[in-house]
Order: C-alpha cells, then structure tokens, then sequence
C-alpha cells in the first residue's frame, strides 16, 4: 500500500508541475511515512432489492450530500485527505466523505499515508507566489494530533493562517 501511494504522490506532483518527490517529501520522507491501515465490517441490511444498486460512497458538495458511482465492484476509491490540500495548498482538496451500506456485507478497507509525526509540514514552496499565496502554516502532525484531542479542532482550523 505505501509503494501505491507513493507512486500516487508522484503523479500528483508531476500534474502540479512540481518534481516527483515533491509531496513524498512534504510527508517527511519515503522512509520516515507510515501506512495507517482501518477496516470496518459492514453486515448485510435487507432492504430490497432496490438498495443493491444504491451508491455506496457520497461526497459532500455544494452543502449537500452527492453519490460518486462505482464504475466497477472492485475499484479503488481515492480520497487525497486533509494532510494533502495543506502540503498542496489546497491544488488539490479534501473532501468530506462518508461510507454507506445499502444491502449485501462488504468490508471496507481505508489506508492513510501518514507523515513523519515530528518534521514541520506545510505548503510545498514551490507552490506559493504572488498568485497563489500561501493559505496554512508549518506545523509538525503530531502537535496537530494533539490539538484535535486536546481541543478538538480541524486541520483547517489548526494549519489554516
């Protein structure tokens, strides 16, 4: 998993204009990341025959709720996270997700690429000048983990300037 998301990582540097290890970098490092991995059972919910064909996975957009359609049973969803709209300054967005189960069991599987808990992440320089300023500061993952147990804040609100 952490070899496909670095491989990720790349592509979305290279379409940013930035070197491939740009955001790899960013993270703290190929050797310093960590691949966080959280699976969650979903027993089957009988509720007809429609809600086979019901979309699984909804993003947020607009203040409503939309479906993202599954192009095939077993495709990889790919959601970039918090962490990445701050090192990317916000090239490229999170997005608030959610999972539902509308029928049959399935287990879903949610892999993070979690950075270097202690080197200061922000903005990839090369991504900040007179037209795109710079819109989160330096910090390090770990004082932001313990602000959102301490204080229950966002990655917007505690990297956002």
């Amino acid at each position: 998993m952490q070899r496909l998301a670095e491989k990720l990582l790349r592509c979305f540097a290279v379409n940013a204009g930035l070197k491939p290890e740009a955001f790899i970098n960013a993270f703290g490092g190929s050797e310093a990341a960590a691949m966080m991995l959280v699976g969650n059972w979903m027993p089957a919910v009988p509720t007809g025959v429609a809600a086979l064909t019901a979309p699984r996975h909804r993003v947020m957009r607009n203040g409503k709720w939309c479906s993202v359609e599954c192009i095939h049973p077993h495709a990889l969803l790919i959601n970039t996270g918090d962490l990445m709209e701050v090192v990317s300054n916000e090239r490229y967005k999170s997005l608030l997700h959610r999972a539902l189960n509308c029928g049959e069991a399935r287990l879903s599987v949610a892999a993070a690429y979690s950075p270097n808990r202690f080197k200061a992440m922000g903005p990839v320089p090369e991504l900040i000048d007179e037209k795109n300023l710079r819109l989160y500061k330096e910090a390090s993952h770990a004082d932001f983990q313990a602000a959102c147990k301490i204080k229950g804040v966002t990655c917007y609100e505690y990297f956002g300037i």
